[in-house]
């Protein structure tokens, strides 16, 4: 497993700039997408810019990470430590899953999805060291788009995947710290973008 670590810069929308902002004990998160039945994922790609936070005061630092990201639990990442009211990831391009579906048929996804927003602007996130999986999109979500087949910008159901994945996303505590997503683990969810379903 690869983990990013991150420099830490600020960018504060009509506020002072904040720059060299410590890291102190960060909370490792490691990124993964839902499965669904009928397709196994076999690679998940995107270029990840940054990762933004936002503490209580409005202010808004970003990081700056410029490199292609793994989505099946192979790379992590730091969230630094801190309260924070809002944790986005930034991506520089479309996401690209690709598949293979229960009949044999090699599934590919492009997916534009500019941000993911791991903690809604109402939910405190106290980072304080501890170990998160993050999962995009939701348990089954490709089950909206059956019978399954491509997808990419253009497609009909192409929009209804990439809001699964912008706004439907999860952040779980990883308690045993091997980061994994395990079902005890799905009852500890530290926060959830606002499209997400009830499990």
């Amino acid at each position: 497993m690869r983990c990013l670590l991150l420099i830490i810069l600020a960018a504060c929308s009509a506020e002072t700039v904040h720059e060299g902002i410590s890291v102190g004990n960060p909370s490792l998160t490691t990124i993964t997408t839902a499965r669904s039945a009928g397709i196994t994922l076999t690679s998940g790609q995107v270029r990840l810019n940054g990762v933004g936070v936002r503490d209580d005061d409005g202010n808004v630092f970003r990081t700056n990470v410029g490199e292609t990201f793994d989505l099946l639990g192979n790379d992590s990442l730091e969230i630094p430590e801190g309260d924070w009211r809002r944790v986005t990831l930034h991506f520089g391009g479309d996401i690209r899953y690709q598949g293979i579906a229960d009949d044999g048929r090699t599934v590919r996804l492009q997916l534009t999805v500019p941000e993911v927003r791991l903690v809604p602007e109402d939910v405190d996130l106290h980072a304080h060291g501890d170990g998160y999986v993050a999962e995009l999109a939701f348990p089954s979500w490709l089950e909206l788009a059956q019978p399954l087949s491509d997808v990419e910008p253009g497609s009909p159901l192409h929009d209804t995947l990439a809001q699964s994945v912008g706004d439907a996303s999860a952040l779980y505590f990883d308690i045993d710290e091997d980061g994994e997503l395990s079902s005890e683990e799905r009852t500890e969810r530290a926060a959830s973008g606002s499209q997400r379903p009830s499990q």
